[in-house]
């Protein structure tokens, strides 16, 4: 899906394993997430429990917009799980794969923000099958993360999600 919009995911059925992560998307480097995909569009979700509903943080990892990962040896729920809240760390596109633009509309370019975008309308709709309440989320971020907070607070495509 180079240089295209996110589409939505597709579902499944039955029980999914979520006990190894999936890969980092691709970066400059090698040195800190070995496995690296362009199928890389996932966000994990760390709840302690499933019946009420609790706070939403969907957390935006940094990088310099160039590294990360949502990956759980990179940002787990470790500081946050006892307290009462859902958490979600967001996987999106980076470097030349989230952020070149050829100036044209050929390749608009800010597929990594729109990455996340979907990812906040996902939480919107599906968060509380995991004990999150969709209209208590609040989104954070640190470095790139909080740069990409600060875009998402004013652009019209994250408004209501």
């Amino acid at each position: 899906i180079y240089f295209q919009a996110p589409q939505p995911p597709q579902g499944w059925t039955g029980v999914r394993s979520a006990t190894v992560d999936p890969p980092a998307c691709i970066q400059l480097s090698k040195a800190v997430f070995k496995n690296q995909s362009e199928d890389c569009l996932f966000l994990n979700v760390y709840t302690p429990k499933i019946e009420t509903s609790q706070p939403v943080i969907v957390y935006f990892h940094h990088g310099c917009f160039a590294r990360g990962s949502a990956r759980s040896d990179f940002l787990g729920p470790e500081y946050l799980m006892d307290r009462d809240i859902v958490l979600v760390v967001v996987n999106s596109r980076l470097g030349p794969f989230g952020y070149l633009s050829t100036g044209d509309r050929f390749s608009v370019g800010n597929y990594g923000l729109k990455d996340q975008t979907a990812a906040l309308k996902w939480v919107k709709e599906n968060i509380n099958r995991f004990g999150g309440n969709p209209d208590t989320v609040t989104i954070a971020g640190y470095d790139s993360g909080s740069t990409s907070v600060f875009l998402h607070t004013v652009s019209p495509m994250s408004r209501g999600n």
